[in-house]
């Protein structure tokens, strides 16, 4: 962006400055949009979200979250994860309470209530409604015709996983995301063991 309405400098931080203004005054907002057929411009991430899987893919994970979270009500928020070392997509969702509960029940094939917190947290955790729910995720992914390395291959399922609380949040509920790739590291570590496991698996039949 350039123009009269764009701001000059950063207060008395000339790095920010130099990094946001270049030379012949162009902002540059570390946006990143798309143009739809139609010529208009849609925001779909920021730059510094997007990454690099290891087969050199970039991968645009709020889009991808986005997406998810539009497409199924069991889903209330979402964080997809990807890394430099790995060749898939893996992702934490939070789920919502009130139209979980009947989907796993009728996974379960036993009445769970909305309200049953343990039995909730018990449900998420299961690997039939786990396995139920990836099944859905994976339909969204090629109903929107995502390429393969942009399908998520494993999940984590919690209630409620991301606060402004625990600090993953901030004030505007935009999610912290080297601080939720930090506290879910043991969860994302395991489902690339099961990605890996799978794979494995597949490759000796």
């Amino acid at each position: 962006l350039r123009g009269p309405n764009i701001f000059k400098e950063y207060y008395k931080n000339p790095e920010e400055t130099a990094k946001a203004i270049d030379a012949e005054g162009w902002f540059h907002t570390g946006d990143i949009a798309e143009v739809d057929s139609l010529g208009r411009f849609k925001i779909v991430d920021r730059k510094k979200n997007v990454l690099k899987l290891s087969q050199g893919e970039y991968i645009s994970p709020e889009r991808i979250e986005n997406v998810y979270l539009g497409s199924s009500s069991l889903l209330a928020t979402a964080y997809v994860h990807g890394d430099p070392q790995q060749s898939t997509l893996v992702a934490v969702f939070g789920i919502d309470p009130e139209n979980f509960a009947p989907f796993a029940s009728k996974q379960l094939k036993k009445t769970i209530d909305k309200t049953d917190t343990a039995a909730l947290k018990a449900a998420a955790q299961d690997p039939k409604v786990k396995k139920a729910l990836l099944a859905e995720i994976d339909k969204i992914g090629r109903d929107h015709k995502f390429n393969s390395y942009e399908r998520v291959r494993a999940i984590h399922l919690a209630i409620d996983p991301f606060t402004i609380d625990n600090e993953l949040l901030t004030p505007t509920l935009k999610l912290k995301r080297p601080q939720t790739a930090k506290a879910f590291r043991a969860e994302i570590d395991r489902m690339y063991a099961e990605v890996e496991a799978e794979t494995s698996t597949k490759a000796k039949l």
